[in-house]
């Protein structure tokens, strides 16, 4: 990794060993979380709880397969590379975690043990790294589809290129701070996508994906964050479409519209700092004139939509 830098980062971030750079305040204050010095509000775990009962009952109800994943801190999960961890842990497991039924087990996907690996985050980034999305596209995906993940991940790890790069939190030092890590370079088949375009947003961001060669003819709605848009490639070797919703919350409206076999709803952890209830969201379609912000659809948007929204039952 390049770190010839004379700068200091911004008190945000830090850096651990082995040249990996952490998230350490902003808006959720990580580090303060995960060390236990603060906890999440019991409005916010009672919201997450109550939405996920809310949620699963619906989708069990209406015959979708759901999932809930929680995409692990890099802190908590590579805590062996900094020195003042030794008392961190697991927001999820700390603050919201609880005795589930055998539903709830299945619907709750927390990938902790898949990620303990450096190999499964950048090192400049607060993110995933491309082998980290596919150790969790395995644990998604292996209770979904136990008899195509094998193939999936072969076509996803053919897409790893080794390249030059510098993540959001690399990005914060100047100059930047950059490594060389295997990457994805293509999507692992040939697909459709499509955003609205918000700009300089990101509640409301919707991406659509038309995947014709994928293993499966099902359909995925997705609400969910950073995290699950950078899997939509991966995911696309399952599903035939998928249309992604960036938001924390479960958009009922948009269901049967969409008509999904299956429904992931998606959420950082450190976005645990604070959950809202369903029943305050504003309606999904109309987050860019809440927000004052411009949308610029891409070429192709257009014409997915009409291939993937019911727009009679979108009025219903």
């Amino acid at each position: 990794m390049n770190s010839k830098t004379n700068s200091v980062a911004v008190d945000v971030v830090y850096r651990g060993d082995e040249g990996f750079l952490f998230l350490a305040g902003g808006a959720h204050g990580v580090f303060d979380l995960v060390d236990g010095k603060r906890a999440p509000t019991s409005t916010s775990l009672n919201s997450f709880w109550s939405n996920y009962k809310a949620r699963s009952a619906f989708a069990n109800s209406k015959g979708y397969r759901f999932r809930t994943v929680i995409f692990p801190e890099k802190s908590v999960a590579l805590k062996h590379l900094i020195p003042t961890g030794e008392n961190f842990e697991s927001i999820y497991q700390r603050f919201y975690k609880r005795d589930l039924k055998p539903r709830g087990q299945r619907e709750i996907i927390y990938p902790l043990s898949a990620v303990q690996r450096e190999e499964s985050f950048s090192r400049t980034d607060s993110h995933n790294s491309a082998k980290g999305y596919t150790s969790i596209f395995k644990e998604i995906t292996s209770g979904l589809f136990p008899k195509k993940t094998a193939k999936a991940v072969e076509l996803i790890e053919a897409t790893y290129e080794v390249c030059n790069v510098s993540g959001d939190l690399g990005g914060k030092f100047s100059p930047a701070v950059s490594e060389s890590i295997p990457i994805f370079i293509k999507p692992p088949l040939p697909i459709e996508l499509a955003s609205n375009g918000i700009v300089h947003g990101n509640s409301g961001v919707l991406v659509l994906v038309n995947s014709k060669n994928s293993l499966s003819n099902k359909t995925l709605l997705i609400f969910g964050d950073s995290f699950f848009r950078a899997m939509l490639p991966l995911l696309a070797t399952c599903y035939r479409k998928i249309v992604f919703c960036r938001t924390p919350f479960f958009h009922f409206e948009l269901v049967n519209a969409v008509a999904p076999d299956d429904i992931f709803c998606g959420i950082a952890e450190r976005y645990l700092s604070r959950c809202q209830l369903d029943s305050s969201r504003p309606h999904f379609l109309s987050f860019p004139y809440l927000s004052g912000r411009a949308t610029k659809p891409d070429p192709k948007f257009a014409e997915l939509w009409s291939k993937t929204i019911d727009m009679e039952k979108l009025l219903e």
